[in-house]
């Protein structure tokens, strides 16, 4: 009955008077979220519920094609990268780096007179390590107001009963577990990823189309994530930081669980769901999250990992790739990272004479990046390069600077709704519809609030 009435819906969204921009991304989600999830419910328990929990164009997009056909087995976009992530991770724990006290992390907030009043500012100890989850609270308010988003209704609630700081657009809401503190550098880097999802919810209201402000939009949540986890590394975070382990690890269970060979006729995993935990464990993932990791790369399948085969499309046709049981939805927050973190290196100045290779195999924004990125922008703005030769040590900062403000405007153009990537793609309908108008800028939540 409810297929029933998702196929009259289309046939109503045919005959709409809006878009066809609009259209189409109706006619997108009904498809791929809602027909494809009836579909793959149909086989929880069996192998066809992997198989059907993406299109053939989606599996397309998630896997390695080239790879997976040469290797003869899934390979993922982006395993070399979660690997890298972990490693780097493991490698700043074994430096034994000492946790940063809060009050130093605070300066990054350059705070106004009147919002270290707010939050207490001088009450707090110098070596203090942990932010109390009042103040943690009043951090996400300071950058809320700087905004402009406490003027639209947008608060901070302090939560009992939740486990994580969590952003609803829908509600105007950043809820705040009244059991969480933050630590270290999670006061610089925290407050900056809540804020960004509430932006794209709000810059949606202006849109003129309801889903982008709302969770509705088909496959948004790899912008959405990666957008978000992206913003922190604009600021500052580098590869491999402890934040992002846990996606890091979640992409890479799921890339062991595809992957299977073909043995005497028969399609058989390559890892075990034990063998997939062990790995977690040397990663360097706590037992608490690689036991839950696995248990969430499994869930809804037989739980018996049979084998089964993922049709990709190639130039030559169709191709079946040995593959099996897994649920690999939790593979989007560090692959949306990979993705926004590639377009805005694909989007960013770059001024002659800088190799692009260099800007390709670079894995965060370092001081050394930002500075080609602010040396370009004012290429770009006087339309001419200076005398080569070494830049003035005193102005290191100011490109670094000027880098990491052409990076929030990138941030900026995905942030006026809660779209994906490809509705900023050259030639994407989009840029005929989407409006800057009443929108806020990210940018803002540098700009000290007197």
């Amino acid at each position: 009955m409810i297929e029933g009435r998702l196929h009259g819906l289309l046939g109503s969204v045919a005959a709409a008077d809006m878009p066809e921009a609009y259209k189409a991304e109706y006619r997108r989600s009904i498809s791929n979220k809602h027909l494809q999830f009836i579909k793959a419910a149909r086989g929880i328990g069996t192998e066809e519920f992997t198989k059907s929990y993406k299109s053939p164009e989606q599996w397309n997009e998630f896997i390695d094609i080239d790879r997976s056909i040469s290797e003869g087995m899934v390979v993922l976009r982006y395993e070399d990268e979660a690997r890298e992530a972990l490693r780097l991770a493991r490698e700043r724990r074994d430096q034994a780096r000492q946790d940063t006290p809060v009050k130093k992390a605070l300066e990054f907030w350059n705070l106004s007179e009147s919002e270290k009043e707010k939050i207490g500012f001088d009450e707090i100890g110098e070596g203090d390590l942990e932010l109390d989850n009042h103040r943690s609270a009043i951090i996400f308010e300071i950058v809320l107001d700087r905004m402009g988003l406490t003027q639209k209704g947008w608060r901070v609630l302090v939560k009992e009963n939740s486990t994580a700081i969590f952003c609803e657009s829908v509600k105007r809401e950043i809820r705040v577990p009244s059991t969480r503190k933050l630590k270290g550098w999670d006061v610089r880097n925290i407050p900056l990823h809540e804020p960004y999802h509430a932006v794209r919810g709000e810059n949606g209201r202006v849109q003129g189309f309801q889903p982008l402000q709302e969770e509705s939009v088909d496959d948004y949540l790899k912008t959405e994530e990666g957008a978000a986890a992206v913003a922190e590394l604009v600021f500052g975070q580098k590869f491999g930081d402890d934040r992002q382990v846990l996606f890091a690890g979640r992409y890479l269970a799921v890339a062991m669980g595809l992957k299977a060979r073909v043995e005497d006729g028969n399609i058989v995993p390559q890892y075990s769901m034990q063998e997939i935990y062990d790995e977690l464990i040397m990663q360097g993932s706590t037992v608490a999250d690689a036991k839950n990791t696995v248990w969430r790369t499994f869930r809804g399948t037989s739980l018996q990992h049979k084998g089964l085969l993922i049709p990709v499309q190639t130039d030559e046709g169709i191709e079946y790739i040995p593959s099996a049981e897994c649920f690999p939805k939790d593979a989007v927050y560090f692959e949306g990272q990979m993705e926004v973190f590639n377009w805005i290196k694909k989007n960013m100045p770059i001024s002659q004479g800088h190799r692009r290779e260099v800007v390709d195999e670079a894995l965060d924004f370092s001081d050394e990046l930002l500075m080609r990125v602010g040396r370009a922008s004012e290429i770009l703005e006087s339309a001419a390069d200076s005398p080569s030769g070494k830049l003035m040590r005193e102005r290191r900062t100011e490109l670094v600077q000027k880098g990491r403000l052409v990076l929030i405007s990138l941030l900026d153009k995905l942030g006026k709704g809660k779209m994906r990537i490809d509705f900023l793609d050259e030639g994407s309908p989009w840029y005929d519809l989407l409006t800057s108008k009443d929108t806020i800028s990210f940018a803002k939540i540098l700009e000290p609030k007197v």
